[in-house]
């Protein structure tokens, strides 16, 4: 099995496009608060991870992990849009 979620930079592009198609998929989900994408391994732990506010209107993204990742303007959009999308959960008040 091979790693992507792994510090590579020949896999940058991928991991990058692979949080962009996980938008897609979280778009889907109008009641999703909360996101994350993580991975362990040696050398290897990661984890993404979005929030979307309160008011439903911008979403906050981090990444935790032993090596940098920076968002592309690509995917802070993407996600933007999911937070724009959601729906404010019916427990909340």
């Amino acid at each position: 099995m091979t790693q992507t979620l792994e510090d590579d930079w020949q896999k940058c592009n991928y991991l990058q496009g692979l949080l962009c198609r996980a938008s897609v998929l979280a778009r889907k989900m109008p009641q999703l608060t909360a996101f994350v994408l993580w991975n362990g391994g040696k050398a290897h732990d990661c984890a993404f991870i979005c929030e979307m506010g309160n008011d439903r209107s911008s979403a906050s993204l981090t990444w935790r992990g032993t090596w940098r990742l920076e968002f592309r303007p690509a995917e802070v959009k993407a996600w933007q849009l999911v937070a724009s999308k959601a729906t404010k959960p019916p427990y909340s008040a």
